[in-house]
């Protein structure tokens, strides 16, 4: 598995920049720490740390768990990176959600998936990343943190070269609906498939996806989902025995 040591270093001092909102200083910031850092029996000054904030000097690599250890207890992914960049109107029918502000900052969404890979141990167990364009810069990001190919469905021929998809006859309600297209198609049998969607309402687009995998006799082994509108994702939880995270319900 690919792993890039810079990058995993990136994250956790954005992450850090970021959760220094939170309080009135550094100092404060570093105080919290401090119970993480007695726990690991290694040490680092305030004024290293304010060093390490500043990107003057890297985070060693003994202590990048003590960082890591402290925003899983620390960084709640839905008030930090989420909840102030979504819209949503309750009263329109069906409810709109816009979570296009989150999904133009690719920062935000790196440090989402740097996140949620590192609290649900998800390294390592997928070979392929299905989504569908609206949520292709979330899968990006996944596929980025993950090193594995992202593959989206739609139902409208693609603006890229016919090279870079394939298409097969798709059937829903016994009815012929559509071609479903495959950006950067990619063969989905016998892999280990990972489901990224952008918000859980009714279903939706996610059955359509759900149907797509099971033509293609393929195993579903996590699902992801930003926003769970109602209680809808609650049948995706049991069909998946569990395996799956949302961030944010409403």
């Amino acid at each position: 598995m690919f792993y890039n040591p810079v990058f995993e270093k990136n994250m956790i001092l954005g992450s850090l920049r970021l959760i220094l909102k939170k309080f009135n200083s550094a100092q404060e910031l570093y105080n919290e720490i401090r119970p993480f850092i007695r726990e690991e029996k290694e040490d680092f000054s305030y004024s290293q740390f304010t060093r390490y904030l500043k990107g003057e000097i890297p985070i060693p690599n003994k202590n990048e768990d003590i960082f890591v250890r402290f925003l899983h207890n620390n960084f709640n992914l839905s008030t930090d990176l989420i909840q102030p960049n979504i819209d949503i109107d309750i009263n329109s029918t069906p409810i709109q959600v816009d979570i296009n502000r989150l999904l133009s900052y690719p920062d935000n969404l790196n440090l989402l998936a740097f996140h949620v890979i590192r609290q649900d141990h998800l390294k390592g167990k997928f070979d392929v990343i299905l989504t569908h364009p609206e949520a292709i810069p979330l899968a990006i990001a996944f596929s980025q943190n993950l090193s594995i190919p992202w593959l989206s469905v739609t139902f409208r021929p693609p603006p890229v070269h016919p090279s870079r998809i394939s298409r097969y006859p798709y059937l829903i309600d016994q009815e012929l609906v559509a071609t479903a297209y495959f950006i950067n198609g990619q063969e989905l049998r016998n892999k280990r498939l990972f489901v990224i969607n952008d918000y859980i309402r009714r279903g939706g687009f996610l059955d359509i996806l759900f149907r797509v995998i099971e033509d293609n006799n393929v195993e579903v082994q996590f699902l992801l989902a930003i926003l769970g509108i109602g209680n809808a994702w609650k049948r995706f939880y049991e069909e998946l025995n569990g395996n799956m995270r949302v961030i944010h319900f409403v």
